[in-house]
């Protein structure tokens, strides 16, 4: 026999395990419960079923209840409002912990918590209205590491959502992207996440920026140095800097003087 989760005495904090209701598989469900929001997530590798919903009544018809309309007919997934960018995240001391560590201040940077998915998630916006989203994994098991949340594929700048500056640094990922336009003037800041340079990256450099620095570790030289070539058709500078140390991980100081 199936055995369900108990919702009647789920506190705030806890999590509760069981059967599954979608795919019926012994004890692969997890329940949480944070406040007023309820996350579940299936950790099947076949099934996956997970969802967030804000209020503190939920049962398990509601759960059985909405798999059932997560595709339109043509088979692409629908994101339901309960499963919006804006309704899956939420504050938590946890991000403002996460940016203390590399030296960000939370109040300059748009960024919530994914509880389900234990990820920091840095919000994308567009005439001040989150379009977007990019998670970091907490979980060094996760993967992918970094998660983008919506169908976009344009190009991501940081700061989001501002009047481009004089120079522009590409760099590995969102939070090296941050710690430079937090400590470089007139600077903007491009990351890889990861990926090589896509043709909508390229497209962005070449209409907005005249000097463009490449700063990745050196073990990835070459891509850098590839890179660049590509990149110099379009702008007047391109440099390539070889990091003996992550952006992330350096001091003010080191930022400063490596790519000022």
């Amino acid at each position: 026999m199936c055995r369900m989760i108990d919702l009647t005495d789920i506190r705030s904090g806890e999590t509760k395990r069981g059967d599954c209701p979608k795919c019926r598989r012994h004890n692969t469900f997890t329940l949480s419960r944070e406040g007023s929001t309820t996350m579940w997530n299936c950790y099947s590798a076949s099934c996956n079923y997970h969802g967030v919903k804000v209020n503190s009544e939920i049962t398990i018809e509601d759960l059985q209840h909405n798999f059932k309309h997560q595709r339109h007919n043509t088979g692409r997934k629908v994101i339901h409002e309960r499963d919006s960018i804006n309704s899956r995240l939420a504050y938590s001391p946890i991000c403002s912990n996460f940016l203390e560590k590399y030296c960000i201040n939370i109040n300059e940077v748009p960024v919530l918590y994914d509880a389900l998915e234990k990820r920091v998630a840095f919000l994308i916006q567009h005439r001040g209205e989150t379009v977007d989203a990019i998670g970091r994994a907490l979980d060094v098991w996760r993967k992918p590491k970094w998660k983008r949340y919506g169908e976009r594929e344009d190009a991501i700048v940081v700061p989001f959502d501002a009047p481009p500056k004089t120079n522009l640094i590409i760099v590995e990922d969102i939070i090296s992207a941050w710690k430079v336009v937090t400590y470089l003037d007139d600077t903007d800041a491009m990351p890889l996440l990861g990926t090589s340079l896509s043709t909508n990256n390229l497209n962005k450099i070449w209409n907005t920026y005249n000097s463009v620095t490449i700063a990745l570790d050196k073990d990835a030289t070459d891509k850098a140095i590839s890179m660049s070539r590509r990149i110099f058709v379009g702008v007047d500078k391109c440099k390539v800097v070889a990091l003996e140390l992550d952006i992330k991980d350096m001091a003010i100081e080191e930022i400063q003087k490596c790519l000022s």
